[in-house]
């Protein structure tokens, strides 16, 4: 079985909202791309995340972007000050037409990122 292709994320802007221990979201905050896969992305911040938290996320690129993404944090690696967090995405309560355009958008994503791209 090969292994999934990851791409330098670092061209992408991101933003991610945290969900709150009792519901509701917390503030907005960017965060620099480290990877992207088909769906999982690594981030950069200073924000603490716990383990299995679930995030909403916004990745856009130029005049693209995929907005209120689900993902939760799969692992968590501490870089100096800061958190190198790993996400899976979480497509599953979306439907069919929706898991659809995200597959799509999140392609052109990667597509856009791949050696020789700016």
């Amino acid at each position: 079985m090969s292994q999934p292709v990851l791409l330098n994320a670092m061209p992408l802007e991101i933003e991610f909202r945290a969900r709150k221990r009792f519901g509701g979201w917390q503030d907005a905050h960017h965060a620099i791309g480290v990877t992207i896969g088909q769906y999982e992305l690594s981030i950069l911040t200073s924000i603490r995340l716990r383990q299995n938290q679930p995030v909403q996320l916004r990745i856009g690129h130029e005049d693209l972007a995929l907005t209120d993404i689900l993902a939760t944090v799969d692992q968590v690696e501490q870089r100096g000050a800061d958190f190198v967090y790993h996400l899976q995405f979480d497509l599953s309560q979306v439907d069919d037409a929706g898991k659809a355009g995200a597959d799509m958008l999140l392609t052109i994503l990667r597509a856009r990122l791949k050696p020789g791209r700016s």
